[in-house]
């Protein structure tokens, strides 16, 4: 144990907020926030009170606003709006105004794949 706790229980709030949040920052980030719950929590139980409790709180991490995560939200949705076609005047990269080069450079740098 790294933090020297065992926690035995994860309250449904703080397991819906786990589950339903988009995790913007990957896994790193919610690698980060379990184990600042595991540090904060007083008993065997993992608790995230000032995230799941408070509105004003929930709204911060809910919303990452650097330049990165608007950026790659921004390129999923253009994507998704033409039909992952990067290329051409229906295409993605026209409407973003960027080359499609460019585009696919995004793309890979985000780890931005087409679902199957």
């Amino acid at each position: 144990m790294k933090h020297s706790k065992q926690i035995q229980s994860v309250s449904k709030s703080v397991m819906n907020f786990l589950r339903n949040y988009a995790w913007p920052g990957n896994v790193r980030e919610l690698e980060n926030i379990v184990e600042r719950a595991v540090i904060l929590s007083p008993a065997n139980s993992l608790e995230l009170p000032e995230i799941v409790d408070s509105e004003a709180t929930r709204d911060k991490w809910e919303h990452d606003n650097s330049l990165d995560v608007i950026q790659e939200n921004h390129i999923r949705k253009v994507l998704s709006e033409c039909h992952w076609k990067i290329e051409g005047p229906e295409g993605a990269a026209r409407q973003l105004k960027i080359n499609p080069s460019t585009l696919r450079d995004k793309m890979k740098k985000f780890n931005i794949k087409r679902p199957r």
